[in-house]
């Protein structure tokens, strides 16, 4: 699939630290959607499985997961990593959606220098740390914590982009702690914070953008 007009759209329009929301349409994606219905206003599945900060051009951070051919070593805890924009819209970006928060310069900076930090740090993404978030939001979706944290030493996509907001004192959610915060929470977080834009670019597949 072609997503020419959104990708270019991120590119014109995208400050430092602004948020990415996608959705992919394969089996995990699948999965990973599903088991946010109780989150959305619905009950609908999520359109979100995925989530990452955009740096510039065609770069964003992200913390990620998988086989994909231009991955180093074959990895299940790819972790915190740098990658391309293009790139990952193209297999991701069934469902996407930019968004932009209110943030000055200082803001945007800190946001980076944390989520650089983590990249550092060698975070990884915690295969097991997604199951116990999965099965708090299906199972126990009153519990706060995630019962198969592994103390911050690793953090799945939306964990991550939390975290690097938390350095600026933006929180996403009152119930949940950072890392169960999904990529349904954290949009029904971001949303509903004053001045925040939302440009939908992708649904099911098709451009929205003119």
């Amino acid at each position: 699939m072609n997503y020419d007009k959104a990708i270019k759209f991120i590119q014109s329009n995208a400050q430092l630290g602004d948020i990415i929301f996608l959705g992919s349409n394969d089996l995990i994606g699948k999965i990973i959607k599903f088991a946010q219905k109780e989150q959305t206003s619905d009950g609908k599945p999520s359109l979100w499985s995925h989530v990452c900060l955009f740096i510039d051009g065609n770069t964003i951070i992200e913390s990620t997961i998988g086989f994909e051919p231009y991955r180093n070593g074959s990895r299940w805890d790819n972790g915190v990593q740098f990658y391309g924009l293009e790139n990952r819209i193209q297999v991701s970006g069934y469902n996407c959606s930019l968004v932009k928060l209110p943030l000055n310069k200082k803001q945007r900076s800190q946001i980076k220098s944390k989520a650089e930090d983590l990249f550092n740090e060698g975070i990884t993404y915690p295969v097991i740390g997604l199951l116990g978030s999965l099965l708090t939001y299906t199972l126990f979706p009153k519990w706060k914590n995630n019962p198969l944290d592994n103390e911050n030493r690793s953090l799945y996509c939306s964990a991550f982009v939390a975290r690097a907001y938390s350095t600026i004192n933006i929180k996403f959610s009152n119930v949940y702690d950072v890392d169960n915060i999904s990529p349904q929470i954290l949009w029904n977080g971001v949303t509903t914070i004053s001045r925040v834009k939302v440009y939908n670019l992708i649904r099911n597949g098709q451009e929205l953008t003119e």
